[in-house]
């Protein structure tokens, strides 16, 4: 369920030179709050945030100085193994959403639900290969991030070294008013951070029908939520 007009490679540019400062990569599947985390990033001193979504290839050979952060492209994770070898000083911080609220999300203008379960186990998959061998790995919650941002924003700060401009939960502040189009689209259009987006499957009647649509056709998706954290499903859901 990706739109076939985005190209399903991302250039090899890694055989460039080193990249000229630290670089924070931005993972995580469609839906689970990659955007919102990248905002996070604005509230920090002295970085730059690429608003257009980047492979990590691209990442690690941009020649900009200082913090550069970006997120990724819709097919990064089909490569991601084949990148790593090469991307061991970039940090990648992943975000992990509940796959339930994945699948049920929309986003305009595109018709329907957004995302499916393949593409969320997809990316939930590709973050679970990196641990124990990209050391610059840190993997959090959209749940945490949507209902403590400034705990989160201030953990960050002090694993990364990082100075706070304005608490996260003030992010809008410093939001350019220039703000692609497609990043307004995928926050739902510019809020302050709000938890109202948590379990919101559980309070839509078609998204629940969704859910167990989701569940019947895919009999893996049950165990893949317990392994990512997440409470099972219960039966508020009906076919």
């Amino acid at each position: 369920m990706i739109d076939p007009s985005i190209p399903v490679t991302c250039p090899n540019r890694l055989d460039g030179g080193p990249a000229a400062g630290p670089r924070i990569f931005v993972f995580g599947s469609a839906r689970s709050g990659t955007t919102l985390l990248l905002n996070l990033f604005r509230t920090f001193h002295d970085v730059t945030v690429l608003d257009h979504e980047h492979c990590v290839r691209e990442l690690v050979t941009d020649p900009a100085r200082g913090w550069l952060v970006a997120k990724r492209t819709p097919h990064c994770a089909d490569h991601l193994d084949e990148d790593r070898p090469g991307i061991g000083d970039v940090w990648i911080v992943d975000i992990v959403r509940d796959g339930r609220d994945v699948v049920t999300s929309r986003l305009a203008p595109f018709p329907g639900y957004y995302c499916d379960f393949p593409r969320w186990q997809r990316d939930v998959h590709a973050a679970a290969r990196l641990r124990g061998t990209h050391l610059r790995l840190l993997q959090l919650k959209y749940e945490h991030l949507a209902a403590a941002g400034d705990e989160v924003q201030a953990a960050l700060a002090g694993i990364l070294g990082l100075r706070i401009q304005v608490p996260f939960s003030e992010h809008l502040s410093v939001v350019p008013p220039e703000l692609s189009e497609q990043a307004r689209s995928a926050l739902g259009g510019l809020r302050s951070l709000s938890a109202d987006r948590v379990d919101r499957w559980r309070r839509d009647p078609d998204a629940r029908v969704r859910v167990a649509q989701q569940l019947a056709a895919h009999p893996g998706m049950e165990s893949l939520l317990a392994a990512t954290g997440y409470p099972p499903t219960g039966t508020e859901v009906h076919p």
